[in-house]
């Protein structure tokens, strides 16, 4: 970079060159009387704009306008025409400059640059030509030779060879090691130019053309700068040769000057087209393969030293192979790198896509589908915890032998986190779900945010109406509203815990003890408080009913003490029953007031230990009575509680004494004792006096069914004339004498079952059966009484037995008495009906007998089952009965472990249901074959 001085001095050498330069074409034109090969103050002019800051521009391009028109005048042409000619070379570099501005940037930095700079030359050189032209012929100063065409062309070869300088920029450096090469190429290049163009060239055709493939050479070898350089030099040597007359072009021109001229232009316009664009296109070139080796050692050193595991893979077959594996997928796979070269991915990694299956190719070679990418879960062959992502993208597509970029990014550890923070969450969730204390979340404002299922008990709100509201609107009482919602402003000054008040929906209120924390994530992240409660309500009031009680129970004593006995709390109670005021009890030991029961006066006082030991758990309330020696008083029998107090954790701290005078409670209770003793002895008499009955009612129940029999034997002799025939009036006679016999009997053994059940229980031994079969005989044994009857019958028994144990005639028994009792109270025109069904559930069978007879007074229902009971409603009616016959039910019933009851409606009917229990299935003990 040119310091300003440095630049200052170069603009003006510009200047004087633009100035000589110019004399210099003027004097040869016009001595020389040809055509000059270059217009060298053209180019100069262009290089000298290009190199002037933008500022100062407009300052220099009037000093060339100066400059030119004092080169005209120097060569003694008129003002008017010399400023003319001047005004025409300050247009062309306008023209140049702005183009190239426009179009390059002033730079050539491309190929393309070049032939924009061609162009903006050629726009030049059009301006420049025609305006010369035209003032030659409007002052006749027109040299020989000068059309515009010619003008033009050597206008056009001076910017082209010389603006270039201007526009490479400083930042061309040969390569090292090729300065030798330049200068020896340059003075070759020379020497072979003034050779060609000298007088050697002029005698030998073809000449001209021997510096051409040193310039192609010097465009693919050397910087723009030195080609431009030769170039100049070339210009120089062409120009020089060709005004003197030698070189190639004064053949072509038969020693024509102009048309030497001519050809030396084109020469160098042609030379300059071959040797800038060729030149500009190499060092693209080389620019390009820099650039793309840097890429590659930029992308091998990024893949071979990437912190991320990454697999060049290539296709064959259908399948992934791994072609290269940097250090970090080593490590990933723990395997090393030498390891994984040449292996098969699938034999690596796994994944759920299509990435390790035969990859899909397109009849034109093309990949398709999972070919041109892939990305998703991948896992490591014998490493199932660990998870990767795995992506996939195509670098090369080459028919079956496509490159691919697989990347592996290791979410093992990240994905356990997350579980981890999931069930963290969860379970935080979870506690705070559950837990009984309230929780109320809000930001900075107050505003709530979320509150916990406590919350929306304790005070009756939901969801709805807590959250997005402040906490002050619903759950803070009127008078303490602004109060709070100050302190939640400043929430440095808001108590961290303490007692509050929390209005619930219905207007409750209720007392809390809170506690708040304020928590932010970091720095500029929201702030949310907070706020932990436990209604304490309850407790306060029940403490304060405690201590209420206590104060308000003056016959009940409540004496507390440490855990060494001394005293602690004495309520009005025990300062009653001793006799002592709580001031003079409290820090004594409780044993100074207690002896034991029947101890003598001199009697040592007992210990802590023997008011605790009464039996039971250590921390076990334990009663016990004592003697109380009362402050001036005579001793008093006392029962003493001990309830051990402990903490929540189960820490004991106190012990509290509940005591109370028994004095005349034991008294009474000895009277009681007495009263029970004898009472109990009365029992045991009264019992043989049952069991006395029993044995004479069985007895006399064995004594009368032997006469009985006979009687009704001799009866029945007598009506089937086994003595003679007799009279109706005899006959009738005998039948009254058989059916009361009949009565008597039947009489006789309910008496005697009764008297065996009460004695014995079940005797009989249990038998498996089908109580279908048990009901069947009970229905047939109804079947006389219902044949003489007008009544409906129901009779409905399952398909499947019926499974239970007990004694087949005594179930019987009870069955047929309830259908006796069922026809028998029901009147003609009525229905009697039997259902059985069992209980799978429960394993029981039920058994309903229901009837639309007379029904049984609600009064009268628990009675029934008793002994010789006959209810009004049968009395009335004179229906013959005993009143045995559902005493004998229940009993029969309860002796095979079953349970009967009625319900009935009187005038409407009676259901009675019994209920059996089913026969549990025995298992059968396999028989050892040894």
């Amino acid at each position: 970079m040119l310091s300003p001085v440095s630049r200052r001095l170069l603009l003006l050498g510009l200047v004087l060159t633009t100035y000589l330069t110019a004399v210099g074409a003027l004097v040869a034109a016009y001595a020389l009387d040809m055509t000059v090969s270059w217009w060298p103050t053209a180019g100069v002019g262009v290089v000298t704009l290009l190199l002037t800051p933008r500022p100062r521009r407009p300052a220099m391009t009037l000093l060339l306008l100066a400059v030119w028109t004092a080169a005209n005048l120097t060569l003694g042409r008129a003002l008017v025409p010399s400023l003319l000619l001047a005004l025409c070379n300050t247009l062309e570099s306008l023209v140049v400059l702005l183009l190239a501005l426009r179009w390059t940037g002033g730079r050539l930095r491309r190929l393309v640059d070049t032939w924009l700079l061609v162009l903006a030359a050629a726009a030049g050189a059009v301006v420049a030509g025609s305006g010369v032209a035209l003032v030659y012929a409007s002052f006749d100063l027109v040299p020989e030779g000068q059309s515009g065409l010619v003008i033009g062309s050597a206008h056009l070869a001076s910017v082209v060879l010389l603006a270039p300088l201007a526009m490479l920029g400083g930042t061309q450096r040969s390569a090292p090691g090729r300065g030798r090469e330049v200068a020896l190429h340059t003075a070759v290049l020379l020497l072979v130019a003034a050779v060609a163009f000298g007088p050697v060239g002029e005698l030998v055709p073809g000449m001209g053309l021997l510096p051409l493939p040193l310039l192609v050479w010097a465009a693919a070898r050397f910087e723009v700068r030195t080609v431009v350089l030769q170039l100049v030099g070339l210009s120089v040597v062409v120009s020089v040769g060709t005004a003197l007359g030698w070189g190639p072009f004064q053949l072509l021109g038969g020693g024509d000057p102009t048309t030497g001229g001519t050809g030396s232009q084109v020469y160098l316009i042609c030379a300059a087209l071959i040797a800038l664009p060729l030149a500009q296109a190499m060092r693209e070139r080389e620019r390009a393969l820099s650039r793309t080796a840097a890429s590659e050692r930029v992308f091998r050193r990024s893949f071979t030293e990437a912190r991320v595991p990454v697999l060049l893979v290539r296709r064959r077959e259908g399948r992934l192979w791994v072609a290269e594996a940097n250090a970090a997928t080593a490590r990933l796979l723990d395997r090393p790198v030498e390891d994984l070269l040449g292996r098969e991915v699938a034999e690596l990694l796994t994944a759920a896509g299509p990435v390790l299956e035969p990859l899909a190719v397109g009849g034109g070679g093309e990949p398709e589908g999972a070919a041109a990418g892939w990305s998703g879960e991948m896992g490591v062959v014998g490493r199932p915890r660990t998870r990767l992502d795995g992506i996939l993208s195509l670098l090369d597509a080459d028919g079956d032998r496509a490159s691919y970029s697989l990347h592996l990014i290791d979410l093992t550890e990240p994905l356990e986190l997350q579980e981890r923070l999931r069930a963290e969450q969860t379970y935080s969730r979870a506690v705070i779900d559950t837990a009984s204390s309230l929780i109320v979340v809000t930001d900075e404002a107050g505003d709530v945010i979320a509150a916990n299922p406590a919350t929306l008990r304790l005070t009756g709100y939901t969801v709805e109406e807590l959250v997005g509201r402040p906490l002050w609107e619903t759950l803070v009482p009127a008078h303490q509203r602004l109060r709070f919602s100050e302190l939640v402003a400043h929430l440095p000054s808001l108590p961290r815990s303490g007692e509050a008040t929390v209005l619930t929906r219905d207007g409750e209120r209720r007392s809390v003890v809170f506690s708040n924390a304020v928590h932010t994530a970091g720095p500029g992240e929201p702030v949310t408080v907070v706020f932990t409660a436990t209604d304490v309500t309850d407790a306060r009031e029940s403490a304060g009913l405690v201590r209420h009680l206590l104060r308000s129970a003056t016959t009940m004593a409540f004496v507390g003490t440490d855990l060494e006995g001394r005293i602690t709390l004495f309520n009005p109670g025990a300062e009653r029953l001793l006799g002592l005021p709580a001031a003079r009890a409290e820090g004594r030991p409780l044993t100074d007031f207690l002896r034991e029961v029947g101890a003598d006066d001199d009697a040592a006082p007992p210990t802590l230990d023997d008011l605790l030991q009464a039996g039971g758990s250590e921390l076990a309330p334990r009663t016990r009575d004592w003697t109380l020696l009362g402050d001036g008083r005579s001793p008093q029998r006392i029962s003493v509680t001990s309830n051990p107090v402990t903490t929540g954790r189960g820490h004991l701290f106190a012990y509290l004494f509940v005591a109370h005078d028994v004095t005349d409670t034991r008294r009474s209770q000895e009277i009681l004792v007495n009263a029970l003793r004898r009472e109990r002895e009365v029992v045991a008499r009264l019992r043989e006096l049952d069991g006395a009955k029993d044995d004479f009612v069985s007895t006399v129940s064995h004594e009368l069914r032997t006469p009985m029999s006979s009687i009704i034997g001799s009866a029945e002799m007598l009506l089937d004339g086994l003595v003679g025939e007799l009279q109706p009036a005899q006959q009738q006679l005998v039948e009254v004498v058989e059916r009361n016999g009949a009565r008597l009997l039947s009489l006789a053994d309910d008496l005697l079952l009764l008297a065996t059940s009460d004695a014995e229980g079940r005797a009989d031994e249990a038998q498996d059966l089908d109580l279908r079969d048990v009901l069947r005989e009970s229905i047939a044994s109804v079947d006389a009484a219902l044949a003489v009857r007008d009544l409906e019958t129901c009779w409905d028994l399952p398909e499947d037995p019926v499974p239970v144990s007990g004694d087949p005639r005594h179930l019987e028994r009870a069955f047929t008495n309830l259908l006796t009792n069922a026809v028998k109270f029901t009147p003609d025109g009525g229905r009697v009906s039997l259902r059985l069904h069992q209980d799978e559930e429960h394993r029981q069978a039920r058994v309903e007998v229901a009837d639309t007879g007379l029904g049984i007074d609600p009064s009268e229902v628990e009675q029934v089952f008793e002994r010789f009971y006959r209810s009004a409603a049968v009395q009335a009616r004179a229906i013959q009965g005993t009143g045995l016959g559902l005493p004998i039910v229940r009993t029969i019933v309860e002796a095979h472990d079953g349970r009967v009851g009625v319900v009935s409606t009187p005038g409407e009917g009676s259901t009675f249901g019994v209920t059996l229990p089913l026969r549990r299935e025995r298992r059968r003990t396999p028989v050892s074959a040894g």
